[in-house]
């Protein structure tokens, strides 16, 4: 997100002003995503196999979740992210 955040900014070093309009536009953005998520209209399913086979994994881990405990569901999900 990071990045297409900063691609949304187009100079190098915007004034206050400026910077405070993106971060406005910006949580407009992500308060419809919200919106939309919350209504059932969901993401399609990714293209790539590697991120289809990362989503199964981590939706048949988000289903155990209190039947675990915490500490195994976090390092269970942890095993399935990278940075």
């Amino acid at each position: 997100m990071a990045s297409q955040f900063s691609k949304t900014i187009v100079c190098h070093h915007p004034s206050v002003y400026k910077l405070i309009g993106y971060f406005l536009k910006e949580q407009d953005k992500v308060e419809i995503d919200i919106a939309r998520f919350q209504t059932g209209n969901r993401q399609p399913e990714a293209s790539k196999s590697k991120y289809i086979q990362l989503n199964r994994r981590l939706s048949a881990i988000v289903e155990t979740y209190g039947d675990t405990e915490c500490i195994d569901y976090l390092r269970a999900v942890s095993y399935n992210l990278t940075l």
